[in-house]
């Protein structure tokens, strides 16, 4: 059995494959975007334990350790090694900044799978102004090295932003060429609330917009157009994946905040198994959306309802940046229509 039929078996049967836990919500960068509260909150590692427990007891191999900034935590060394004594894959969501020599130790012994971090330029002083942080990219890139030398899967994640669109057409080439996999993305996404903190002068204008949907699609592979059936779901990942908070709210996933349960509450089993909501929310299917079902944009569209409940809308209505990508992908990345910025 290879793994994307594994990854059948479990969308078809709804069972837990990934877990992503918030073990901090503090970072050691202070990025212009950012959305993070400035109450510092670490889980319980004592919790984090427990949620691990649950989690291979519902058939969950892939651990995604997530924050603000994983490597503040006090605990990561201890997490590592609990969670690959059981079996778990791990990926690292760092700016990895801050590695510590304990915790190299110890991924050189438990090992982890995959590292993905954010980068927002080739420069490191256009990198540095962005994220308040002097001295921050030539960290990260040499602790990226050294994962990468520990067999450690790298991933790094551009965003399109008005102070690197200069360089955006050559900049994966140039990570590639230092081993690691790169990808554009283009949607910086507001706070829960839906306020943007991108300041207007880092918003790019509406046709370098376009071209930034563009290289994203390029770099991520997109295949165009989509099958979308009706019958669809339209959100699979939420059949098998769960997002879990710093302050133990259990969520569909990092952008859709509507809390299901939480973790002090309710143990993460029972949240599976029996919470309704999150049931509802994984049932749902394109055929639910009375807006979509006959658009002639459906086979561009990549729908997202967590953008629609971020924008003050519900899940299940339009989200006029969804709507406007897939304008943009029909039209062949061309310009549709004037905007100062996006």
């Amino acid at each position: 059995m290879n793994i994307n039929e594994l990854e059948e078996i479990y969308e078809k049967n709804r069972l837990l494959k990934t877990v992503t836990i918030e073990i901090v919500n503090q970072c050691n960068w202070h990025c212009k975007h950012c959305y993070l509260d400035n109450k510092k909150v670490d889980m319980d590692i004592n919790k984090i334990y427990e949620i691990i427990d649950d989690a291979r007891k519902l058939g969950a191999y892939e651990l995604r350790l997530s924050g603000g900034e994983v490597t503040t935590s006090p605990h990561l060394e201890k997490i590592i090694r609990y969670a690959r004594e059981r079996y778990m894959n791990i990926t690292l969501l760092s700016n990895m900044s801050n590695l510590e020599p304990n915790v190299i130790a110890c991924i050189k012994k438990y090992g982890i799978n995959n590292v993905e971090t954010t980068l927002f330029s080739t420069n490191s002083s256009v990198h540095d102004c962005f994220v308040n942080s002097p001295g921050a990219w030539e960290k990260s890139i040499q602790n990226l090295k050294l994962l990468k030398d520990l067999g450690v899967d790298v991933l790094i994640k551009i965003w399109a932003i008005k102070s690197n669109y200069a360089e955006l057409d050559n900049i994966v080439d140039y990570y590639r060429t230092l081993g690691f996999r790169c990808t554009i993305n283009v949607q910086i996404y507001s706070d829960i609330h839906g306020n943007m903190k991108l300041p207007k002068e880092e918003q790019l204008s509406f046709s370098e917009y376009c071209h930034a949907v563009y290289l994203h699609d390029k770099s991520t592979g997109r295949a165009l157009p989509i099958n979308n059936p009706v019958t669809n779901r339209l959100c699979p990942e939420y059949m098998t994946s769960i997002y879990i908070t710093s302050n133990g709210d259990v969520i569909p996933c990092a952008k859709y905040r509507e809390s299901v349960a939480n973790i002090y509450e309710v143990s993460l089993i029972d949240i599976w198994e029996k919470s309704e909501i999150l049931k509802r929310i994984q049932r749902y299917c394109w055929k639910d959306c009375d807006g979509c079902v006959k658009c002639d944009k459906r086979e561009f569209c990549v729908r997202c309802g967590a953008m629609s409940y971020i924008k003050g809308n519900n899940y299940l209505e339009n989200c006029t940046e969804t709507c406007l990508l897939a304008e943009i992908r029909k039209n062949n990345y061309i310009p549709v229509k004037a905007k100062e910025t996006y």
